[in-house]
């Protein structure tokens, strides 16, 4: 569970909108660097079975580095989104929330890629299918 009030001060759906041109090129980043994490991590996982074709087991140290590279990559679009004010919810789909305020409470705004707005928002122990429109 997050902690809305530790991620960032709250924000309002306009400085979320502001920012969203450039949430959207680094989730777009994300969800295919981590598409190719899982992919080498699978590989990787692969080469290092007991029963591993020598071809695949002479490629362990080339997927390491690719694989580290790759989780650096990660680590730079997840770092760049928080210094945004958002926090990615899920790798896989590039989903940000935002910490806002609603009706006094704080709750997260909800970011979908594909979405040029912010359109919905989920308590800190919810997910994305349980997020509200505005």
């Amino acid at each position: 569970m997050v902690n809305v009030d530790s991620v960032c001060a709250s924000l309002t759906v306009e400085q979320i909108e502001t920012r969203l041109p450039l949430v959207s090129k680094i989730a777009v980043d994300l969800v295919d660097t981590w598409a190719q994490v899982l992919e080498t991590r699978s590989a990787l996982e692969n080469s290092l079975r007991p029963n591993a074709a020598s071809g695949e087991a002479d490629n362990v140290g080339e997927l390491t580095e690719q694989l580290d590279r790759m989780v650096q990559r990660v680590q730079g679009y997840l770092l760049e989104v928080t210094q945004l004010g958002g926090t990615f919810q899920e790798y896989r789909r590039g989903i940000v929330n935002f910490p806002m305020t609603r009706d006094g409470r704080s709750v997260l705004a909800c970011w979908v890629p594909g979405e040029e707005t912010i359109r919905g928002w989920h308590e800190s122990h919810e997910t994305v299918a349980q997020r509200k429109s505005l």
